[in-house]
């Protein structure tokens, strides 16, 4: 029988069709305080994700990025309930959907540099298991003929690629914490980019811990919630780049720490960066340039929109001491936070 640790699904309370108010998923608290707000559709910038929205009945006061005030927890509330997130993802793997998106397209250098950090660990063989697998890239950094390489996911479509790209994977459709799948069977288990998807958080790494063999490794990316980005923005009185609308969850590694604890892991390690062997950000700082020189223009101007062009481009700009530096390894405000957790 399944023990439901995530407090949130315990009790949603339905507003739209698609979607729910919650309770925070880790201590089960009702309130906290507002960081973010997205008020309608409309306000949302990517086309992708506005495209998902289109097809959702959108909550009449917007949604909220909300920090918990017992426990530090970020979340989303209003937030998707199941339904919703059938019919959001049903249309984010549309291949007829406008532009790309990051579980839509590879990104080789940062799915060699996952699997070099954790082959680094002394890993580099035995039987993995990627939690979100989307249509297979990440998995595809694990040599076939060294690893026996499993892909989860809930999303049919991307399930057929995956078969069809990698015919070696075996394939599970669903999530993680609904899955019968035998205790300690996988070496290593990796949820890139998935956490802040899912609505029931803990009870996924709840299971991932049961999956995993003894010393097992869990290697996960969440948002940070105490990113520089975010930081900046609140002191400019602008909304966070980094509150979209399918991110049900923000961590900070204290929360993390503890929850790695809570959950049974034997050891845990955190830092806010991605893997640094695929960060080399200064084409990515540069390219900030012209939206912060806009939003100079527009505030020196007196023109509307200035302070939004300047979190934005501030805000991603932000990120780059904390993803490109040693000191920035070390400090915790980088835009994601990397796990490290032993079972």
């Amino acid at each position: 029988m399944r023990v439901i640790a995530s407090r949130s699904v315990g009790a949603p309370v339905p507003l739209t069709d698609h979607y729910e108010a919650v309770v925070c998923d880790l201590c089960g608290s009702p309130g906290g305080r507002v960081l973010a707000r997205i008020p309608s559709v409309a306000a949302v910038a990517d086309p992708l994700q506005r495209f998902c929205l289109d097809a959702l009945e959108f909550p009449g006061g917007g949604i909220s990025l909300v920090r918990c005030h017992s426990c530090g927890f970020g979340f989303q509330n209003p937030r998707l309930s199941e339904e919703g997130m059938r019919v959001f993802y049903t249309r984010f793997y549309d291949p007829d959907g406008p532009g790309e998106a990051y579980h839509r397209t590879p990104q080789p250098d940062l799915d060699a540099a996952r699997y070099g950090a954790i082959a680094a660990t002394g890993r580099t063989a035995g039987t993995v298991l990627d939690v979100g697998a989307g249509k297979g890239y990440a998995l595809e950094a694990f040599p076939a003929g060294d690893w026996q390489r499993h892909g989860l996911d809930v999303s049919q479509e991307a399930l057929e690629t995956l078969r069809e790209r990698l015919p070696d994977a075996i394939v599970h459709e669903g999530s993680l914490s609904d899955r019968v799948l035998a205790e300690g069977t996988f070496d290593v288990l990796t949820m890139n980019s998935t956490l802040e998807h899912l609505r029931d958080p803990v009870d996924t790494l709840e299971a991932a811990r049961r999956v995993l063999k003894p010393h097992g490794l869990l290697v996960f990316n969440v948002p940070n919630l105490r990113s520089a980005s975010r930081i900046l923005a609140r002191a400019l009185d602008e909304e966070w780049i980094g509150f979209t609308p399918e991110h049900l969850n923000y961590f900070s590694v204290g929360v993390l720490s503890r929850l790695a604890g809570d959950l049974g892991f034997a050891r845990s390690s955190h830092h806010t960066v991605s893997y640094r062997e695929a960060r080399p950000r200064w084409g990515h700082l540069a390219g900030q340039a012209t939206t912060v020189a806009s939003g100079l223009k527009r505030v020196a101007l007196r023109r509307p929109g200035g302070r939004a062009r300047l979190a934005t481009g501030l805000g991603i700009a932000a990120d780059w001491p904390f993803s490109s530096t040693g000191l920035g390894w070390r400090l915790h405000y980088g835009e994601n936070i990397t796990g490290f957790w032993e079972s």
